[in-house]
């Protein structure tokens, strides 16, 4: 690699932190819903109150964000975590497809691709850093290892491949069930290799036992339990989601992307050694064949659909590098029909390549920031909430009835308990029942019901026996 590849691979890299970190230009709070919860879990998880079940799927990605609470305000770095976490996996892109390819263009194109996949708040993606996002490098990873260490019949890479694996069950299971599919066939294509090494090769039944071990102590079930819950737990129904809808493939990738990833997919099957490069086939083709399942029985197995999805779009950088590659080779094959002095080749080359780069950057990047009307980003808190949440801090933790929306952040910046947040905590229906009536029994009821000791409304107006304490943009009143 030389000092060019260098200074393009640093600025490619530091174009796609600036791209991933953007949405904080002018906010510098968590984006997404999922991130307050995972932060009021790792709080939680410190005070002793995590509560396991599905929430405790994610424990390590909790214990993670909990080791940098530790060490700082995590409220405030979370909006450098996205950008940082892109970064590592355009690294781990970079080097899995340099290691393929053997081609530091490829892999500069791969990285470039990536860049350019889109997020959204349902199918979620880069902008936010959550267990999904975590796991992106690890993805690249173990499938890198595993299928080098099939190619090179290297045991030390499947190892390696099966160490990863094991660390993302209690972070992010999902980031390897649904390869299970894909690394099946990859490996069926290896069979001979495979019933060679059958002893070791059971050592990747650690995946499955140590997965329902995990399980069994997340949701406190003993194993003949889990074995009877767990394929229930592996099917994803429609309405898992906060969101179900008929998603479209451009959400998260451009259609230039596909299209190259298309011609990268017939690159690969030109190759002489596409034995090696067929992973990378089965990844996208597996997705689809589960996304389409989905869509015809709603019902998703082993990940869920809005998952795959991201996941499918996380499988185009490759073929999409491939894709480019191929066709610049293509055109240099072809450039000595309009010129017939090497001078002149190179110098047609590079202008022609130069013009086609371009476009395909440009439709590449053109609506990275489109988001579907009923998808665009929103913020939890605004600066101006701020001044209540450190009113808050003064008491006790405590049960505060507080609009849906703020108690979303009450616990994190003030370890109090809201009676119900926008989704995973309380009964939402109960909380905006209690702002949208003027009835003051109904309210006092509410209050009563979930031993909230404290109110906190936009509105000044009290009910008899409430005690006004903060005045300000939202006023809070003790309850009686």
């Amino acid at each position: 690699m030389n000092k060019t590849e260098y200074l393009l691979l640093a600025l490619i890299i530091l174009g796609t932190a600036l791209l991933v970190y953007s949405p904080h230009f002018t906010y510098h709070y968590p984006l997404h819903i999922d991130e307050w919860h995972h932060i009021t879990e790792a709080m939680k998880l410190q005070s002793g109150e995590y509560t396991g079940g599905s929430i405790g799927y994610r424990f390590g990605f909790h214990v993670f964000l909990l080791s940098i609470a530790q060490v700082t305000d995590i409220i405030t770095f979370y909006q450098f975590l996205p950008a940082i976490w892109a970064v590592l996996t355009a690294l781990a892109l970079y080097w899995t497809t340099y290691k393929t390819t053997t081609n530091h263009i490829t892999a500069l194109l791969a990285v470039i691709f990536f860049a350019s996949l889109k997020s959204n708040v349902n199918l979620l993606g880069t902008w936010f850093f959550t267990p999904l996002a975590f796991s992106l490098p690890f993805i690249f990873l173990y499938l890198f290892f595993f299928n080098q260490g099939l190619v090179e019949q290297n045991k030390k890479y499947l190892l390696v491949s099966l160490g990863i694996m094991l660390l993302l069950l209690p972070i992010h299971a999902v980031a390897v069930l649904f390869a299970l599919p894909l690394l099946a066939l990859t490996a069926l294509i290896h069979l001979r290799y495979l019933k060679q090494e059958k002893r070791f090769f059971s050592l990747f039944l650690l995946i499955p036992l140590i997965g329902l071990l995990f399980y069994a102590w997340a949701n406190s079930f003993s194993l003949v339990q889990s074995f009877a819950s767990i394929w229930h737990a592996l099917q994803f129904a429609k309405g898992w989601g906060i969101l179900e809808l008929n998603n479209s493939f451009l959400e998260t990738y451009s259609l230039i992307g596909y299209l190259l990833a298309i011609l990268g997919i017939y690159a690969i099957f030109k190759n002489p050694e596409r034995k090696r490069f067929l992973i990378y086939v089965f990844w996208p083709i597996t997705l689809l064949i589960m996304i389409l399942i989905f869509r015809f029985t709603e019902v998703s197995y082993l990940s869920p659909y809005q998952r795959n999805f991201f996941y499918f779009a996380l499988s185009m950088p490759f073929l999409s590098a491939v894709g480019v590659h191929f066709l610049l080779m293509r055109l240099k094959e072809n450039i000595g029909r309009y010129a017939q002095e090497h001078e002149q080749k190179e110098k047609l080359y590079k202008i022609a390549a130069l013009i086609i780069l371009a476009g395909i950057a440009f439709f590449t990047f053109h609506n990275y920031y489109e988001t579907p009307p009923a998808l665009e980003l929103y913020h939890i808190i605004e600066p101006d909430d701020l001044p209540v949440f450190e009113a808050l801090k003064k008491y006790p933790p405590t049960i505060i009835m507080i609009p849906p929306q703020l108690g979303t952040a009450l616990y994190p910046f003030t370890r109090h308990e809201p009676v119900a947040t926008l989704s995973f905590y309380g009964i939402r229906d109960d909380v905006e029942l209690f702002y949208r009536t003027e009835d003051c029994v109904i309210k006092n009821a509410l209050l009563k019901k979930y031993k909230a000791m404290y109110v906190v409304t936009p509105a000044q107006t009290a009910c008899l026996g409430w005690q006004t304490e903060y005045a300000g943009t939202y006023t809070i009143f003790k309850v009686a």
